[in-house]
């Protein structure tokens, strides 16, 4: 086991700061939507979709760590839409090499570290994310969203997504729809309630 060495107090806090200024990019600055849609949000969103997938692979740590910070250096090199990266492989191969340079530089995860089964459960989560973002999105009314889901449901059919990721997102795809937030609350309470009733 490796044995931890306390980190510089000066370096660590310049590390802090900087890759707080990933978290509050403004996410499809090109589609009007509504509310906000920071990738603070959005890595969130991807990290609480890997726990939910693979709550007991082995792996999944790594890439719930990786999607904490695999926008954070869009703060540097922008958001640049998804179909520009897929339609120009010159782009996305220099905007990746800028971004891996700045995450090692923040001694952060890159998703380029990853090994292929990790990167692929990572991806699936990003992309899902912003698939269930669009859907919101329209479920508000929001129809400039539209051609985002267009253009993630057309790229997604293309791949061979991990399971249960598939599986998620055949319902999305499927349904069009997400739930409300649901009674969880008002459940547990009435579970809670049943389990402190004093015994007659």
């Amino acid at each position: 086991m490796a044995q931890y060495t306390k980190p510089d107090a000066a370096a660590l806090r310049h590390r802090i700061i900087q890759a707080r200024c990933g978290g509050k990019v403004q996410r499809c600055h090109g589609i009007p939507h509504v509310g906000d849609y920071s990738n603070a949000s959005h890595q969130w969103g991807v990290a609480i979709l890997a726990m939910q997938l693979w709550p007991d692979h082995p792996k999944v740590n790594n890439v719930i760590r990786a999607a904490l910070a695999h926008d954070v250096a869009e703060a540097w090199v922008g958001d640049v839409p998804a179909p520009t990266m897929r339609y120009s492989p010159a782009v996305a191969q220099g905007v990746h090499r800028f971004e891996h340079a700045i995450l090692v530089e923040l001694q952060l995860p890159s998703e380029f570290d990853l090994p292929p089964d990790e990167f692929a459960m990572l991806k699936a989560c990003d992309r899902l994310e912003f698939m269930m973002w669009c859907l919101d999105q329209g479920a508000m009314g929001n129809r400039h969203a539209e051609e985002g889901l267009i253009e993630i449901i057309k790229y997604l059919d293309t791949l061979k997504l991990p399971e249960p990721a598939d599986q998620l997102y055949a319902l999305l795809k499927t349904d069009g729809t997400l739930a409300r937030q649901s009674g969880v609350m008002r459940i547990i309470a009435e579970r809670f309630a049943q389990e402190d009733k004093p015994e007659e």
